[in-house]
């Protein structure tokens, strides 16, 4: 009766484990916990090498051309046997629960992010001038709240390009996008306050301008990151746990279509939980409902953006 498959004493090497197929050796072993593909033959590699990444060893994994004796029955117990650490073995395949690959970031998405932080930087210009005024002399003077939302907007989005963690990366964006929809506003505001008189024609600044170009900046930037916010996932990589993105994401995209700084955070969470989904071959469910907050969340964002940045500049008293 042949030996059935299961990690054994690696017959090339003391100290350390094989992989058998239940026919032959494989090219896995195993030592200390990490696992490294070395064909039978080869040199000794360390015992760090990155196969330890594999979720699992399948069993109709390609072996090296060479054989060895096949494994003497007992001398290494089979797997569920118990009691020896030649049983623990084929549990330091498997990787530890947990989102392995994270969420690598997208080139786009951060070239997005800098758009929206070189946008932020355009409100400087807005500093000590007139931003509208009326032939009676009437308008509204630019703020300090104006250049501070700005510098806040490229602090957000250089947050959101490089701070590696996720939850950072979200929180930048929301700032981002919250910093934009401020300037939208101010720009609104100074063409329709109470101050400017109805009716009457309203002169714009170059100050103005500079924050006209800063929200559009902003609002374009983004909505490109959001649309961009992580990479596409190309292989299951092993994952077996994560946060529910795809949940977070679409509750907080229904809200974003009220409020929709809001918005662009589910539409990047909702595509964190699709890459989720495609990098463990949809053993982490949700990928529906994270594709739907994907577009409602950038549908929303843009449509708001558009919308007020237009109403901004074509506004009347």
């Amino acid at each position: 009766m042949s030996t059935p498959a299961g990690w054994y004493d690696d017959p090339t090497r003391g100290g350390r484990l094989r992989y058998w197929d239940g026919s032959q050796w494989t090219e896995w072993v195993s030592e200390n916990g990490q696992t490294a593909s070395e064909p039978l033959g080869a040199p000794h590699a360390p015992a760090s090498g990155t196969p330890s990444q594999v979720r699992e060893v399948p069993a109709e994994v390609s072996t090296a051309s060479e054989r060895a004796a096949e494994p003497t029955p007992g001398s290494q117990p089979a797997p569920g046997a118990g009691g020896t650490w030649g049983t623990a073995a084929p549990a330091a395949v498997a990787v530890s629960t947990g989102t392995r690959g994270g969420y690598p970031m997208n080139l786009l998405g951060r070239v997005g992010h800098g758009i929206a932080a070189v946008g932020g930087l355009f409100t400087l210009g807005s500093i000590g001038q007139t931003l509208t005024e009326q032939p009676l002399g009437n308008g509204y003077e630019a703020t300090d709240a104006v250049p501070v939302t700005g510098l806040v907007l490229t602090a957000g989005a250089v947050v959101a390009a490089l701070v590696p963690n996720v939850w950072a990366r979200l929180g930048g964006h929301l700032v981002a996008a919250g910093a934009a929809m401020f300037l939208l506003l101010f720009m609104i505001g100074t063409r329709t306050g109470d101050a400017l008189v109805a009716g009457t024609d309203v002169s714009v600044s170059f100050g103005w301008w500079c924050i006209a170009i800063a929200a559009g900046l902003g609002v374009l930037g983004v909505l490109m990151a959001t649309f961009f916010f992580t990479t596409p996932a190309r292989a299951d990589d092993g994952r077996d746990s994560a946060p529910p993105m795809g949940v977070i994401g679409f509750v907080v995209a229904l809200v974003g279509v009220l409020v929709f700084p809001l918005a662009a955070v589910g539409g990047a969470a909702g595509l964190l939980g699709k890459h989720d989904s495609d990098a463990s071959s949809r053993r982490i469910g949700g990928r529906g409902l994270a594709i739907a907050a994907f577009w409602v969340g950038v549908a929303a964002f843009a449509l708001w953006g558009v919308i007020l940045w237009i109403a901004g500049v074509a506004a009347q008293p």
